[in-house]
């Protein structure tokens, strides 16, 4: 099961801070739960600036509280990516007090590390005798330095180091399946641009399985690649945006079920819509009806042009998204 971006700064971090108990993916632990593997985007560090969780300066700079970890092991999360433009907000040494504070929790990381070569080789996760290899990278920086001293310790998604990431993986001995996490697109825009769709094809003919995109805030279509399935944006998960778009308020889980011997991976999509600070799955949504025809007519207009086919939702609010006959 992937999610999109999860933040633990600002507001949220707070609220956290205030009942470090609280369960901000209780609302859907039903989807999440019965997965093998569960990967999400953390959309900020975690790190210890003595309660704050936001740059009084500047409000697109923020970081999570350490014990945002523990909330992410309540929620049985496996792996993350740290491969984002949020990395470096508090800098060097908030990104690798972030490292340590999962390694307490058990949580895998990927897209970062504590050295070049951790940072940019593969991470693996093997379940019930299934190893998965992923790739993590960034095309989005939030501060202006050239060179970016992140890029010593977060993955710059250069093509050629990311292609090389995905081949490394794919060459690990027992690796069943591989997954590259992209961070990058214009932020509210529910189209991919043309770069991203170079990334995609890149990572797609490298080996990798699933790719899985985020940033934009917004969700965005799902499309195959050879045959393998392309999640441009899977939209906020627990990040609460204020820019009066509605549509950054919907986002969508991707179920995702990966397949030995080379076949192709199926996919399922399955959205809910935020209200404040929760996460309300389709299935458990007493608006269901009209929230579910809302989605199933922007989605359907994503999905245009693509040949993707979405199915009819499920009792659980999922739909299977199907690759062009």
């Amino acid at each position: 099961m992937a999610g999109g971006d999860v933040s633990f700064g600002r507001e949220r971090g707070q609220l956290l801070l205030r009942d470090p108990d609280r369960d901000d993916f209780a609302t859907l632990r039903a989807l999440i739960d019965p997965a093998d593997v569960r990967f999400v985007n953390i959309e900020s560090t975690l790190s210890d600036q003595h309660g704050e969780t936001g740059s009084p300066l500047n409000k697109l700079v923020f970081t999570g509280p350490p014990i945002a970890s523990r909330s992410l092991e309540r929620a049985h999360i496996d792996v993350v990516s740290l491969a984002n433009n949020h990395a470096w907000d508090y800098g060097e040494a908030a990104l690798r007090e972030t490292f340590d504070h999962l390694d307490r929790a058990g949580i895998a990381y990927v897209g970062a590390g504590r050295s070049r070569a951790e940072a940019y080789a593969p991470r693996f996760v093997e379940r019930s005798g299934f190893k998965l290899g992923f790739v993590a990278v960034t095309d989005i920086w939030n501060q202006a330095y050239t060179p970016h001293p992140g890029k010593e310790l977060v993955a710059d998604a250069n093509l050629e180091t990311m292609a090389a990431a995905i081949r490394q993986a794919r060459a690990e001995p027992g690796v069943d399946a591989v997954i590259l996490s992209y961070h990058g697109g214009d932020e509210y825009v529910d189209r991919p641009l043309l770069r991203q769709i170079e990334v995609f094809a890149a990572a797609v003919k490298a080996g990798a399985d699933v790719v899985i995109g985020h940033h934009p805030h917004v969700v965005r279509r799902v499309e195959f690649v050879d045959g393998r399935p392309v999640l441009h944006s899977l939209g906020n998960l627990l990040m609460r945006m204020k820019t009066g778009a509605p549509w950054t308020e919907l986002g969508m889980l991707a179920r995702i079920v990966l397949r030995r011997g080379g076949l192709a991976p199926s996919v399922e999509i399955c959205p809910y819509r935020l209200w404040g600070y929760t996460a309300i799955p389709l299935a458990a949504d007493p608006k269901r009806q009209a929230y579910e025809a809302h989605f199933a007519l922007k989605y359907g207009w994503l999905l245009r042009g693509s040949g993707t086919r979405m199915g009819a939702f499920g009792a659980d609010g999922c739909a299977a998204l199907l690759p062009p006959e």
